[in-house]
């Protein structure tokens, strides 16, 4: 009875970034856009500001203009993920959802029902449209190379120009949340939000 007991203790709880993401993958599966490996959470980290800095250079990420960078999550991490992978030796997948502030406020969110309406009546991929990309890797850690410069307009404020987002999906020690709801391309084609794969903005010149 005491093993039974200890065990109970002893098992490790699913996060709530790992919950949600593997959510998405599941979701994802069901409406048939892809089939993906459920992400597990660890103690493991492959990202750090270094290792960010260097794949930066690498791409020339730092010449780009921030109000180009900006409300460009979808043709970025489009373009990105292949890269990014090869560079940190990954499977890290596109992820679409919204963020939540910790005051509540979410951002680029959309109830479900609409997510899942968009699957058969796809948006104009011409106007503004509530959805955000970024990279979780397999260790739930998540990298986002657009959102800081989207602020950096909306606020007037370039100092968040250019600054890429690289945590944790459970780091309680920043004002955002990351809510996945699908994971992969698919959905984002499918939806409508893109018609085409954009030509890249930046030089890649990645050492292998």
């Amino acid at each position: 009875m005491l093993e039974k007991i200890k065990s109970l203790f002893l098992k490790k709880s699913i996060s709530r970034y790992e919950n949600d993401f593997n959510l998405a993958v599941k979701r994802t599966s069901e409406l048939g856009l892809g089939e993906y490996s459920k992400f597990e959470n660890s103690e493991e980290r492959l990202i750090t500001v270094e290792s960010v800095n260097k794949f930066c250079e690498s791409i020339n990420f730092y010449d780009i203009s921030y109000k180009e960078l900006s409300n460009q999550c979808l043709a970025i991490h489009l373009k990105i993920v292949d890269d990014f992978n090869k560079f940190f030796g990954v499977n890290g997948v596109i992820t679409i959802g919204h963020i939540v502030r910790k005051d509540g406020l979410k951002i680029f969110h959309e109830p479900m029902e609409k997510r899942l309406i968009n699957l058969e009546n796809p948006v104009d991929p011409t106007k503004p449209n509530k959805v955000h990309v970024w990279i979780t890797l397999p260790t739930l850690e998540l990298v986002d190379f657009t959102f800081a410069s989207t602020l950096a307009v909306v606020e007037s404020n370039p100092n968040y120009g250019n600054a890429v987002i690289a945590m944790h999906g459970d780091d309680l020690d920043t004002d955002i949340q990351y809510v996945p709801e699908f994971v992969g391309e698919k959905y984002i084609f499918r939806a409508g939000f893109v018609s085409v794969v954009f030509d890249p903005i930046y030089a890649v010149d990645i050492p292998l």
